[in-house]
């Protein structure tokens, strides 16, 4: 929206909502043109001063949970429309968020932040290579934490979010509660064998070129076998492959989980909510499964849930022991909901012994009648 918006329009004026705590961007002096470059869950926006003598303003953006930019003319400006930049030709480019989760800093530079890795889809082989070099060099990070937990640290998954880890967890055939460390580990030599495999498959391309007319019949039922395995192993993406192919679904056929419609017609973003939901497989699903990890968010899944699921899956007062979880997750919507009829006889006999009295109703009519009298003394 940012660089479609911009493009050929000049600017002159950023205000901010008064009712946004964030400070107010600073932009600069007389016209200037706006661009912007993403990588992960971040967004860096340059204001370039018309004027060669003035110094550009960079602006660091993290949308949150329901921020989106929105162009439209001055008099149809989104309720929560919080950093309003103003063209020329009457127009606004807004950065809107109803929540207000989102957040924008000023930078002396167009430099990203250090603690966020390189992003899967713009910068997969260097995603890649980062994911792969960490369980190389940092295996203890991974010991003990299931792959849903790792999936949330933005210096390595920069960019994926909860409903994105569980649709690419399902997508690669990982429960999200199985082992970081081994699952990350098989992939870490995948980048070499792949590149083992395109340079095996040119040479055997160059050999089938080469062979006689007599054996034209061969070649053709090898090539067939060829595009039947590539087949197979393209439905069989990896992780890693599948954390650039699923954001890539998403963006290509322009579909939120938050946002949607113009500024003026806001009622309109029921209709894209709907595209995403048709969309997802096993978020919010309600014939999936759901467990609370260690960070207090749900993960979406179908099938059993891990082995690191009784020792990382967040413990709840609705949680059931641990027997009882493993039925819940494959008979039920809910991981951590149980019917009360199916309680254990010693459980339920602990639970009424425990059991407080609730007070009469005659007892607490006559409390206050009491008060009253000590008042009047």
């Amino acid at each position: 929206v940012i660089n479609s918006h911009a493009g050929g329009r000049t600017f002159f004026k950023c205000t901010k909502s008064p009712v946004h705590k964030l400070p107010g961007v600073q932009a600069p002096k007389g016209s200037f043109t706006i661009s912007a470059v993403s990588r992960g869950k971040e967004l860096m926006m340059t204001l370039t001063p018309v004027s060669s003598s003035g110094k550009s303003v960079y602006i660091l953006c993290n949308m949150g949970m329901t921020g989106f930019f929105d162009a439209c003319p001055a008099g149809a400006l989104h309720k929560h429309a919080h950093l309003c930049f103003y063209a020329s030709d009457g127009t606004v480019l807004s950065y809107v968020d109803q929540r207000r989760f989102g957040t924008w800093r000023c930078m002396s530079g167009p430099e990203w932040p250090s603690d966020r890795g390189p992003c899967p889809v713009k910068e997969h082989a260097a995603f890649r290579l980062a994911v792969v070099e960490a369980v190389r060099a940092r295996p203890g990070l991974f010991v003990g934490k299931p792959i849903c937990q790792v999936m949330h640290d933005q210096s390595l998954f920069n960019g994926i979010g909860n409903y994105l880890r569980a649709e690419i967890l399902l997508r690669a055939g990982v429960p999200p509660f199985a082992s970081a460390k081994d699952v990350l580990a098989k992939l870490a030599g995948s980048a070499e064998e792949a590149a083992g495999h395109n340079n095996k498959n040119s040479n055997s391309n160059k050999n089938s070129n080469s062979n006689s007319n007599s054996n034209k019949n061969k070649n053709k039922v090898s090539k067939n076998d060829s595009k039947n395995k590539n087949k197979n192993n393209s439905k069989k993406k990896d992780l890693l492959t599948l954390c650039r192919d699923v954001p890539r679904e998403v963006i290509s056929m322009k579909l939120s989980k938050y946002q949607g419609g113009t500024a003026a017609v806001p009622t309109s973003t029921l209709q894209e909510h709907q595209k995403f939901e048709r969309w997802l497989r096993v978020y919010s699903q309600a014939d999936a499964s759901w467990a609370v990890d260690k960070e207090g968010r749900r993960i979406w899944f179908r099938g059993p849930p891990g082995a690191l699921y009784a020792k990382c899956a967040k413990k709840t007062s609705s949680d059931d022991d641990e027997g009882s979880k493993a039925k819940a997750y494959k008979t039920t919507a809910s991981v951590l909901k149980k019917p009360a009829s199916k309680l254990s006889a010693p459980v339920a006999k602990r639970a009424a012994a425990t059991k407080v009295p609730k007070p009469t109703r005659k007892t607490l009519l006559k409390r206050p009648a009491a008060a009253s009298a000590r008042k009047k003394l």
